[in-house]
């Protein structure tokens, strides 16, 4: 994501707001943007631009943790890029102050830290790759899917669970505060990955994941993952 191209359109799953402009009709790019029969609360898969059904089972491969740069709407908004959690000691960095006190900012653009969840999910009958970016008030619902795939263990001890040991639902829930009303991300264990029913899905998550991996900046060498009879993970 370093060398990713800002204008290059992420295969994100992102919760259409009210004020998006693909459901909010006195927008000022409903015309180009809009999409048939999308409802706040729901689910859009940008990689094709498609609905997707709620909840949606997906499979974790790789998270990352970084900073998104977002330059001001003033002038003309939209992503400049990422960065590496070190970007707080870099030159003209600094945090807000008064009502913005919570924000961070690199000279003019913002600075929205963003857990970044790579993932297998299932449309239809087919698993496609996708993101998830967990980002403001949905931060804490990334981190709580990172303390549940950290805290899964099989009944028997022996077995080492993975990422993607078992699968998760992604889902969507109405939130209220100060007068606003929002949608952020639910999430819920779905069920545990079968060693031989699963044995496709899991030889196929493998790959997967080695692809995230490689994916990510990281000064850490990275252990391959391969498949076996016994244990594919």
């Amino acid at each position: 994501m370093d060398e990713l191209d800002a204008g290059v359109s992420m295969p994100l799953i992102k919760i259409l707001q009210k004020s998006a402009a693909e459901v909010d009709k006195d927008h000022e790019n409903y015309a180009t943007k809009k999409v048939e029969g999308a409802e706040p609360g729901d689910l859009f898969f940008m990689g094709d631009s498609q609905l997707l059904s709620k909840p949606v089972e997906f499979l974790p491969l790789s998270q990352k943790t970084l900073y998104a740069e977002w330059r001001p709407m003033t002038a003309g908004g939209g992503l400049v890029g990422h960065h590496p959690m070190t970007v707080v000691g870099q030159e003209g960095y600094r945090r807000g102050d008064g009502d913005k006190k919570n924000k961070e900012y690199l000279g003019d653009n913002e600075l929205v830290l963003t857990i970044y969840f790579f993932i297998l999910f299932k449309d239809g009958e087919e698993w496609k790759k996708a993101i998830i970016p967990f980002q403001s008030s949905n931060l804490k619902h990334g981190r709580a899917l990172a303390k549940q795939i950290r805290s899964f263990r099989y009944a028997d001890p022996k077995q080492k669970p993975f990422i993607f040991s078992r699968s998760f639902n992604l889902d969507t829930h109405l939130e209220r505060g100060m007068g606003n009303s929002w949608y952020e991300f639910s999430i819920s264990p779905n069920r545990e990955l079968d060693m031989k029913e699963d044995k496709a899905l899991i030889a196929e998550a493998v790959e997967a994941h080695s692809d995230a991996i490689a994916s990510l900046p990281s000064s850490e060498p990275v252990k391959e993952l391969t498949v076996s009879e016994d244990n594919p993970f």
